[in-house]
């Protein structure tokens, strides 16, 4: 079978997949500050590390926030591409075809 376009079923499945993985990020990021804030540890070293951590919390939310992004717009194109298909397939698997939705020409 000859597909036109995206699979939309499986885009919105990636977009889950995203979204997940997206929430891991934050929930390994939160458990991470909250053991570092509950050790008691002290001295340079104590210090040097929090000071890291404060840049890898900071990368880890952007990669979150990313994931995030990348699974909005796999929503979006999902959603775009069902408007495009008008939503109703034929037998083939392809788009009806609805003049309705086409500009008519005056020649």
């Amino acid at each position: 079978m000859v597909m036109y376009g995206a699979d939309v079923a499986a885009l919105r499945q990636l977009a889950s997949r995203f979204n997940g993985a997206a929430q891991q990020l934050h929930a390994v990021r939160a458990a991470l500050s909250r053991v570092l804030a509950e050790v008691s540890w002290t001295g340079p070293d104590a210090a040097r590390f929090r000071s890291e951590w404060a840049e890898l919390e900071s990368r880890l939310a952007r990669a979150a926030a990313g994931i995030e992004g990348g699974a909005a717009s796999l929503t979006s194109n999902a959603s775009e591409q069902e408007q495009t298909s008008g939503g109703a397939e034929t037998a083939t698997g392809l788009p009806s075809f609805d003049p309705s939705r086409w500009a008519t020409w005056d020649v």
